[in-house]
């Protein structure tokens, strides 16, 4: 669980619009952040009182309902014990180990194992069930996301001209957080100069992230070091077989696991 929007983006309409009575923890630094975050959300978000999600009077009502937890902290609700572990990421990220009768689940979102300028590594305990099977949960040794691009023609709020409010808004945050800037080409995502503009921060961020000399990146997408010939063939960007900082090959490697389980 961290501050990033697409884990906390819903708390607001969940704990104020809905008939949900339970109760919702976070870390101080995530609790903190996600006010302002969310806020901004709102204030970039454009739209009307009538279609509006929610409103900055949601999100302080659901400050008052939101409850603190320390990181090796053990509480206890309806004999559900609960404490949190470091998950690495971002600041305040944290992975919830619940034991319920003695059985021992891990729940995690995003964590890295790699220890940064700025952050601790996530902490792996020794005991329990991961509840976050992915590749990315597999190998925890790179902290790594792949976005992609989608342009809908045909859909409803295309032929209207016109944005769908809630969602431009989550997007334009979104936007904003992965590359570090706002443009205005952002408002047209279908756009070839929009599509160049992506295509040339993540561009220049690989090749900052790359470098032996460091050097601060404009937000943190980047391109994926690989590239696709005119047959359909996939290989890796000339001399990045693997990536910089670890030992994880660009391509992958096969593993034992059913598909079902991996994503």
């Amino acid at each position: 669980m961290n501050f990033h929007l697409d884990h906390t983006a819903s708390l607001p309409y969940f704990m104020e619009k809905t008939t949900f009575k339970g109760l919702v923890f976070l870390i101080h630094a995530t609790k903190a952040i996600y006010k302002f975050l969310l806020s901004d959300y709102v204030k970039m978000s454009k739209v009307s009182i009538e279609d509006i999600l929610y409103d900055e009077q949601d999100i302080l009502l659901s400050m008052d309902k939101i409850e603190v937890i320390d990181f090796y902290q053990t509480l206890e609700v309806n004999g559900i014990r609960f404490w949190c572990y470091t998950a690495g990421h971002v600041l305040g990220a944290a992975m919830f180990m619940a034991d319920i009768a003695g059985v021992r689940v891990l729940y995690t979102g995003d964590y890295s194992c790699e220890e940064d300028r700025h952050l601790r590594a996530a902490e792996i305990p020794s005991r329990g069930l991961c509840s976050n099977i992915n590749q990315r949960s597999l190998d925890g040794s790179r902290d790594t996301e792949i976005a992609m691009g989608a342009y809908q023609p045909t859909y409803t709020w295309s032929g209207k001209k016109t944005h769908p409010r809630s969602v431009y808004g989550y997007r334009m945050s979104l936007w904003a957080e992965h590359l570090g800037v706002l443009e205005d080409c952002f408002c047209q995502p279908e756009t070839l100069e929009c599509m160049r503009k992506v295509n040339s921060i993540a561009k220049t961020n690989w090749h900052i992230y790359a470098a032996e000399e460091h050097k601060e990146m404009t937000g943190h997408l980047m391109q994926y070091p690989i590239q696709v010939n005119k047959d359909g063939k996939v290989t890796t960007l000339p001399g990045h077989k693997c990536f910089p900082d670890v030992s994880g090959k660009v391509l992958g490697s096969s593993t034992n696991l059913p598909d079902a389980l991996t994503t």
